[in-house]
Formats: structure tokens, sequence, C-alpha cells
């Protein structure tokens, strides 16, 4: 397995549901007590199996805190966008996915402290299976790519 590097993953929180515009009471300023000031207030989850979630998990695990009782789950980014921005809810994802939504003030990023980084992607192969063209143009493709963000 060819590892792809880390990227580091950014908390946002919902604009929409405050009187002063984008938003949150939390944002702007590192988040006091860390997830314990998390726990209770609604969460935007993506399934159990996906590294996000685990990290997610893994991080209220190690806060000696349950997971947040309030809490939707869908596999759709769509879906999770749209329910941060008509809700008070938060959630865990990819800066990479949410970077337009920030840039256009319809979430807001949560600086919140101990969250360690989602594991690094890699491209497994089978072992002794020569790959076809396309794969072979797809895997330089991802290295290449990986390579200028390094």
């Amino acid at each position: 397995m060819q590892r792809l590097g880390v990227r580091p993953c950014g908390w946002t929180l919902s604009g929409g549901g405050f009187d002063h515009g984008a938003g949150h009471g939390l944002s702007g300023r590192p988040v006091e007590g860390g997830l314990r000031a998390l726990a209770n207030i609604p969460w935007v989850l993506q399934p159990a199996a996906n590294p996000t979630r685990a990290v997610l998990e893994a991080a209220f695990h190690e806060a000696g805190l349950p997971m947040p009782r309030n809490q939707v789950e869908s596999v759709s980014v769509f879906a999770i966008l749209h329910l941060l921005q008509s809700s008070e809810a938060v959630a865990l994802l990819p800066l990479s996915v949410v970077a337009d939504h920030l840039k256009g003030g319809l979430l807001t990023k949560l600086d919140v402290e101990g969250l360690p980084a989602v594991p690094g992607f890699g491209i497994l192969t089978r072992r002794g299976e020569t790959l076809g063209p396309r794969a072979e143009h797809f895997l330089a493709l991802l290295r290449r790519r990986n390579a200028e963000r390094s």
C-alpha cells in the first residue's frame, strides 16, 4: 500500500439559526473545554464505518466523554451540509469539503483543541497483478496530486 498522507479536518458549524448572521457563539476563538463544551449540542455524523467518525469517537473516548446523544446520521455530504446550514448542529468534516461554504459565510470553522488528524488514505492493489492502462493513469494522477499538496 502506498500512503497518500494525512489531511487535517476542520470543525464546521452552522451559520443559520442565529440572530447575527453567519457564525456561532463558539466560533472565532478556541473553544473552552474542548469536546466537553460540544457534548450536549446537536451533531450531524457520518456513518460509523467512516474514518472521520472513528476519529471523532476516539476523541470523545479519550476525553472520557460519551458520544453526544443529540445526533443525526447521514451518508450524504450534501445532506450534512444542508443540515448544518439550516440548524445549530455541528459536524466534523474535511476542510476540503467545506472550503467554499466557509468562504461564502454559510458555515463557520470551530477551533477545538485535542482532535487528532484523520489517518491517511492509501492506494491498495492486488499483489502480483498488473493494472490496466486506465488504472495506471489514474494512480499516476493521484500520486502527482498528492505530491503537489505535500
